[in-house]
């Protein structure tokens, strides 16, 4: 699972850390509600393959093109590293998949 945060923190969690639930479980945190002010708000939770490369795209349109393999590895509990660096007030919006074939 790739995780992204508004202000430019990213992690890769194992899936293997979210465990199946059964009726009435509350649920797993993935991203501290506490550390959210530092960290910024959750932009984009996906589960990607390790050889897949992504684009991370900013609110003033800086991009940066990542290998998901190159992205730091953590748990649900860490508060993730710096992916991309963000100038000003600048946040990172989107996250976008590249296929297979390039751009």
């Amino acid at each position: 699972l790739v995780l992204l945060m508004g202000a430019g923190y990213g992690k890769r969690i194992p899936i293997d850390e979210f465990g199946t639930q059964g009726r009435g479980g509350s649920g797993l945190v993935t991203a501290d509600s506490a550390k959210m002010k530092q960290t910024g708000p959750v932009v984009a939770a996906r589960v990607l393959a390790m050889d897949e490369e992504v684009l991370l795209i900013s609110a003033e349109g800086m991009v940066a093109r990542t290998a998901v393999k190159d992205l730091p590895s953590g748990t649900r509990a860490a508060r993730g590293s710096r992916v991309m660096g963000l100038r000003g007030n600048d946040q990172l919006v989107a996250l976008a998949l590249i296929s297979g074939d390039g751009l």
